[in-house]
Formats: structure tokens, sequence, C-alpha cells
């Protein structure tokens, strides 16, 4: 009674801990799936079917915790007992080494079978994307664990705990050893209405034309004020420019005008991104419009350390100009302090070619590159909104010209390099 109840326990903190505890603890597509070890170990020192039963068991609880694909994780963790004890009876034998080699193949095996069912149920080939990318990590991580948890608890004579026994003990003490609770946050903005926002954003700009080189700091004193809250939660927002000193050097502004948006909860405009068709004598500040504009958006879901998730934004250009749509990438890292306020840490990423051609009767221009920004926001839960961002945007491109002057074709090639580092902090609320 003592040993089932001990048993039991012990299923239930190690699927706990694999589901809620290690996606905190580990990189996100870097989870070492402890259940699926469990189940190959025991499979492997004790073929004579149990595993079977506790590779369904982790399967179905596993699936059912993950909300898809429930039948389709019962069924590789079932075959992942049963292959690691076929291979121990028919073709292995009794060793920590042998327990290592079984693990990783019968990893990349109930891996592939997984991949393969969830191809199947969802008609997509999205599982074997995932089955490439983190498959070689699983296969290497169970092999070590499988051979120096072997090497440590291997069964000497028939004396001590059975293996089954000491193998739940071991995973389920290096999983709770040095895994943290799970904590997730549903993201939004959400800022009270007429609260005005101070910021002070500095903006370093390098460029480098073929040799020549150039740098402007520009510095940017704003404000924000939620003008109304929507019924639907849409936020009204305002800005406005209240002095811009460029290079050391005061440039009068208009602190009338004032620049209005409207944003969901989400983050995201109301109205369509546009932008004017792309001009060769305007093209920097195309580009900077571009990729310099990218803002916080979040997911409809609950969000917990390492999650990920992505903007698809239409640029409307027509082949073969590029790019044609951007793919902005987040992730939240986790919490940081900035002042005496508890933010969200939150990272975006983006990285896009730049192809844009012009054609004449006598002339063609070419532009070939690509653009690549880095940063992070700072987000205030309690405030509702970002309190700091630092932005690096990098775009390279090449102009490649060729026209006519009366008697042959002239080429002129340009290289342009420009790096815009931008740093805003909120001064005050």
């Amino acid at each position: 009674m003592k040993r089932g109840f001990a048993i039991f326990l012990g299923l239930t903190i190690l699927l706990m801990a694999q589901v809620m505890l290690l996606p905190r603890w580990m990189p996100q597509g870097f989870v070492p799936d402890l259940l699926m070890l469990t189940v190959i170990l025991v499979g492997f020192w004790k073929p004579k079917g149990q595993s079977f039963w506790l590779g369904l068991f982790f399967g179905l609880s596993q699936g059912w915790m993950h909300g898809a694909g429930w039948w389709a994780f019962a069924l590789s963790r079932a075959f992942a007992g049963i292959f690691a004890g076929w291979m121990r009876t028919q073709w292995l034998w009794a060793s920590p080494i042998a327990a290592g080699f079984c693990a990783a193949i019968t990893t990349i095996a109930t891996e592939t079978l997984l991949a393969l069912l969830l191809a199947l149920s969802e008609r997509s080939l999205t599982p074997f994307a995932l089955l490439f990318t983190i498959g070689s990590f699983e296969a290497i991580f169970n092999a070590v664990a499988g051979f120096a948890i072997s090497w440590l608890l291997r069964p000497e004579g028939g004396a001590g705990v059975e293996v089954k026994g000491k193998v739940l003990l071991a995973l389920i003490f290096l999983t709770v050893s040095v895994a943290c609770p799970q904590e997730k946050w549903l993201l939004r903005f959400s800022v009270r209405e007429g609260t005005a926002l101070n910021w002070h954003i500095r903006m370093v700009t390098k460029k480098v034309v073929n040799k020549r080189s150039d740098t402007e700091i520009t510095e940017l004193w704003v404000r924000e004020q939620i003008e109304q809250i929507r019924p639907n939660g849409n936020l009204v927002w305002s800005s406005q420019t209240l002095r811009c000193v460029i290079n050391g050097e005061v440039v009068p502004v208009d602190k009338t005008e004032k620049t209005i948006s409207e944003l969901t909860p989400l983050g995201y405009p109301t109205r369509p991104f546009t932008l004017p068709p792309p001009s060769l004598h305007q093209l920097d500040d195309w580009l900077l419009d571009l990729f310099g504009g990218v803002s916080l958006v979040f997911p409809a879901t609950e969000v917990k350390v390492g999650d990920k998730w992505h903007y698809r934004l239409s640029v409307g250009l027509k082949p073969p100009n590029e790019p044609r749509h951007l793919t902005i990438n987040y992730q939240l890292d986790g919490l940081e302090k900035v002042g005496d306020r508890e933010c969200v840490k939150i990272s975006v990423k983006l990285d896009s070619p730049v192809r844009l051609a012009w054609g004449w009767k006598d002339a063609s221009i070419i532009v070939t590159g690509g653009a690549k920004l880095e940063g992070t926001f700072w987000f205030d839960p309690s405030l509702g909104s970002v309190c700091q961002r630092r932005m690096k945007l990098s775009i390279d491109y090449t102009v490649e010209s060729e026209r006519w002057d009366g008697f042959q074709f002239v080429q002129t090639t340009k290289y342009v390099n420009q790096v815009m580092e931008v740093e805003a902090q909120l001064s005050s609320h």
C-alpha cells in the first residue's frame, strides 16, 4: 500500500513539474521531456509491459494539459515503453551505456511517431519542423541522462529499491530542485483616461555612404496622453513633441500639433498600416519609417517566461519589391525592475530583406539589402503601459544604377549602412 501510494505521488509530482515548472526554467524549445525519459528507462530495466501503462498514463495527461493531440501523445509514449523494452530484450545488454543508447534511439523513434500522428491530425508539416529543431536536443539529453541515472542507480544483485522507484525519485529530485513556480500574465494596455506620459527619447544615428560617415544625435521630449477610453476598451492616444535638440542645437517645434492614434488593448492600431510608395530621394526616411516604427503588441492569451508570439504586418509592396510583409517576433524574458517599477521585460526582433526596383526607358535602379532590428520593451502592468524601451536598427543596402548617356550604359554603385539606436525613458506620469 505504501509503495503504491509513493509511486502514485511520485508520478503526479513528476507530471506537474514537467508541464508547469520546467517550461519556466528552460529556454523555450529546449525543455527536456522527463516523462518520456522515465518511460524509456522503466521499459529498459523492466521490459515486462509495465512501461506501456506508464507511457499511456503520461501521454494522456501530457496531451490533456497541452490541450491538443492527447491521443497522439498517449500512443507515442506507450510506444516508447514497448520499443525500449524490445530493444533491451532483443539487441542490448543491461548496462548504463546500453541504457543511454536505448534512450537516444527510442527518443528519436518516439518523437518521429508523434510528429507523424500530429501532422496527420492537423494536416500540416509544422510538427516535422518542430521535430527537426528539438528532436536532436531531446535525444542527446535523454542519452546523457539515461546513462547517468542508470550508472548511479542500476540494480546490483537484486538488492535495494527497485529501478522504477529509484528512477522516479531521481527525476523528481532533479526537476523540483532546479525548477521554480510558474507565473503567467495577461498583458493589456490599460492606462487610465486622462493620464499623461512624459518621455525623454534619445536617438543616435550613424550613417556610412561608401566611405563617408556621419553621426546625428537627436533628443526629444514627448508628452503622450490618453484622451479617451472607448466602450470596447480601445485607447485614443495623443502624442505631442515639446522639445527637440539635434546635435546640441534646439530645433523649433510646433507645440500645438498633436498626433492622434487609436489602439486596441492588445496594442494593435485600429487603422491599417500605410506608407507612401518608396522614393529614391527619400529612401532613408522611408526605410526608417518602415522598420523604426515597430511597437509592442500582446497575444490574446496569458503568457509566461519564454513564451513567444509574432505580429505580421502587410507593407503593400508588389513583386519583385520586398518586403511585402514584416514578421515581428516577441518573447517574454521575465521580470525586471525599472526604478521602483516591477516590469515585464519583452524582447523584440525583426529581420527582413530589402529589394526595390525602378525602371525607365533609358535607366534603371535596383536597391538590395536588408534590415535587422533588436530591442526590448519594459511593460509596467500596474500602469498599463510601456515605461522604457531600447531599440537598435541596422539597415544595409546597395544602390546599383544603370543609365544610357547617349553613347553607352554607365553603371554606378553606392553602399549605405545606417545604424540607429533609440533609448526612451518614461520620466513621469
